[in-house]
């Protein structure tokens, strides 16, 4: 893999963190790094490892996809919703789920 492809991947990891108002440090303990290491990952020094790259998305509650790939597509054109949606648990996103199939679909 390419450094700027490394580095974009840092980046969607470092800008969610930041959107979740969640520290370097809590994220390295989450994690399972030692503080120095996981900042490494988001400056794009290392490329993350696939075991991390799932904790990390599961606490930033993104898709590794979208990590990976920038892929949002999972909510089109609305930044606000995707926002409110990331930010449920798993029993409320279904809730969500459930509430948008019966009032549209």
């Amino acid at each position: 893999m390419n450094e700027d492809k490394i580095r974009d991947i840092a980046k969607r990891i470092a800008t969610a963190r930041k959107h979740c108002k969640i520290s370097l440090q809590e994220m390295a303990d989450y994690v399972g790094l030692g503080y120095e290491q996981y900042r490494r990952i988001e400056s794009g020094k290392v490329l993350v490892k696939t075991e991390y790259l799932f904790s990390i998305a599961k606490k930033l509650k993104v898709s590794t996809d979208f990590l990976l790939y920038g892929d949002s597509s999972n909510v089109i054109g609305d930044n606000e919703l995707a926002s409110l949606l990331n930010g449920l648990s798993s029993m409320e996103l279904e809730r969500a789920k459930n509430v948008l199939k019966a009032v549209f679909i």
